[in-house]
C-alpha cells in the first residue's frame, strides 16, 4: 500500500509539474509578437507535454463490497479486465444490479452478463473537453460473491428483467439450511434438550 501511495503522488505531482509548463507555453502561443513558425514551435511541445502525462496507477485493491455499472466496468479496465464483487451483506450489490443508478426500466446488469462470461465490452462516450472516452475490456474475468438474506434472494430471483436477460442462470446460487439452534460451541458439547425446551 505505502508503494502504491508514493507511485500516486509521483504521478500527481508529476502531471502538475506538466499542467504548469503547459500554462506557460499557452501564454507563449497567445502572444501577438510570436511568429507563425515559433507559435507551430511551441504547439509541438505542447503536444509532447500532453502525450507525457503521467497515468494513476490502479489502486492495490482487487475487489468492491458496494459499486455501481460504471465505476466497476473502470475498475476493470484498469486491471485489464480482471476484478471482483464481495459482500456478506450482498443487498447494495443486487439493488445495482436491479437498476438503483440505471434509470427507469433499466438494469445494471450488464457489466455482469459479459463481466462473468468473458464477451468483450467497449465503453463508448462523448467524453468532456479531453475529448470522446473509447474504451474496451477483451477477455474480461469478473469473480461474483455476494451472501444474500433469504428475502433479497427471492426478490431478485422474480426480476423479471433478470430473467429475461439470463442473468439468473448465470448466477450459481446455493440456498444454506438455517442452523438455528443447531450450532455447538465446543466439539463435544451435547445438543440442546428438547425436554426442557418444551415449555418455552
Amino acid at each position: 500500500m505505502e508503494s502504491y501511495k508514493v507511485e500516486l503522488g509521483r504521478a500527481k505531482v508529476a502531471n502538475q509539474v506538466t499542467e504548469a509548463l503547459l500554462t506557460g507555453l499557452k501564454k507563449q502561443a497567445a502572444n501577438l509578437k510570436v511568429s507563425d513558425k515559433e507559435r507551430e514551435a511551441i504547439i509541438d511541445r505542447m503536444t509532447e507535454q500532453e502525450i507525457g502525462r503521467v497515468s494513476f496507477p490502479p489502486s492495490p485493491r482487487m475487489f468492491a463490497s458496494d459499486i455501481t455499472e460504471e465505476r466497476l466496468f473502470q475498475r476493470m479496465h484498469e486491471r485489464g479486465g480482471e476484478y471482483a464483487v464481495l459482500s456478506g451483506e450482498g443487498r447494495p450489490v443486487m439493488d445495482n444490479i436491479m437498476g438503483r443508478y440505471s434509470g427507469k426500466d433499466r438494469t445494471g446488469d450488464g457489466i455482469y452478463l459479459a463481466g462473468v462470461t468473458g464477451d468483450t465490452i467497449t465503453r463508448d462516450r462523448v467524453g468532456n473537453e479531453n475529448g470522446p472516452e473509447d474504451r474496451i475490456i477483451i477477455n474480461p474475468c469478473l469473480n461474483v460473491c455476494v451472501m444474500l438474506q433469504p428475502d433479497k434472494y427471492l426478490e431478485v430471483a422474480r426480476h423479471p428483467a433478470l430473467r429475461a436477460s439470463g442473468a439468473l442462470a448465470r448466477i450459481r446460487s446455493v440456498w444454506l439450511p438455517s442452523l438455528v439452534g443447531a450450532r455447538l460451541e465446543e466439539p463435544e458439547e451435547p445438543g440442546l434438550n428438547g425436554f426442557i425446551l418444551e415449555e418455552y
